[in-house]
């Protein structure tokens, strides 16, 4: 929770640890001292307890405090460093439609890489608006929508800092954008502006990274179910979540959260004293 120690655990064998690396820098700020760690991550510490390979770090700032370079996602699709872009459609989104979760309609999906799951909707009849931050993911999307001679619309933006897209939605999808965000506020406002977007009626299918299963150093960020409710529950209403398997090309799984959430019909009332 903001403004409470939290522990790190820097296990140099660890491959799901951002301060796994034997090598850190310290820097002395004041009565506290800050660890520089060499995947970009800066942390405020005030004690430090070296253990037989394991080193712990109490943080005085909150983990959603870590500082972290933006993530360059021109760079990734150009390196064709991307595990989740496995050219089929994601099993999850697959299910919910074949289940009627959702029927044709007005659609958008944030982050959608190179349009694998809006042109498999939009070939079910779907009006599809594909968004992504990266202009090379939408690049190839659009060359893959006039290949197959499919309706979809791909738009370069950034979901939490440009405008967002015109009208209403029936239904909104992610698989990955709502996990991507480091920080309360961010993952707040992505709710924020999906509530915005969806209409009367209107769903919201996430697949988001969790914090469940074995320590790995590939896959989806970690998210918990406290992170997803606070982020989800004060404007929308959270309607199932479940674990389930990320579908990527991953050395091995990774767990996920399945997340179905809808429009209000009234707003969410507050908490019992």
């Amino acid at each position: 929770m903001p403004g409470r120690p939290a522990e790190l655990a820097a296990r140099q064998r660890s491959p799901d640890c951002h301060c796994r690396q034997p090598h850190l820098a310290w820097l002395r700020l004041g009565a506290a001292l800050a660890v520089v760690i060499p995947t970009g991550f800066i942390a405020v510490v005030t004690v430090v307890t070296v253990v037989t390979g394991v080193t712990v770090i109490t943080v005085v700032a909150p983990c959603e405090e870590l500082i972290m370079p933006p993530v360059p996602w021109n760079e990734r699709y150009a390196t064709n460093a991307v595990p989740w872009d496995t050219g089929e459609p994601d099993p999850q989104l697959v299910e919910f439609v074949a289940a009627g979760g959702v029927a044709p309609c007005r659609t958008l999906e944030i982050g959608c890489g190179t349009g694998t799951n809006a042109l498999w909707l939009a070939a079910l009849g779907f009006d599809v608006v594909g968004l992504d931050i990266s202009s090379i993911a939408i690049d190839r999307a659009e060359a893959k929508r006039a290949e197959r001679g499919l309706a979809c619309e791909f738009l370069t933006a950034d979901f939490l800092a440009d405008p967002l897209p015109a009208g209403s939605f029936g239904f909104v999808f992610d698989r990955g954008c709502f996990h991507g965000f480091d920080d309360d506020d961010s993952r707040s406002q992505c709710a924020q502006h999906v509530a915005q977007l969806l209409g009367p009626g209107g769903v919201w299918l996430s697949v988001t990274g969790s914090t469940e299963g074995p320590a790995r150093d590939h896959g989806p960020p970690r998210r918990s179910l406290r992170d997803i409710a606070h982020a989800i529950e004060p404007v929308l209403e959270l309607v199932d979540v479940h674990t389930i398997d990320f579908h990527a090309n991953l050395p091995s799984p990774a767990r996920a959260w399945h997340i179905v959430a809808r429009q209000r019909d009234v707003p969410a009332q507050p908490s019992s004293v």
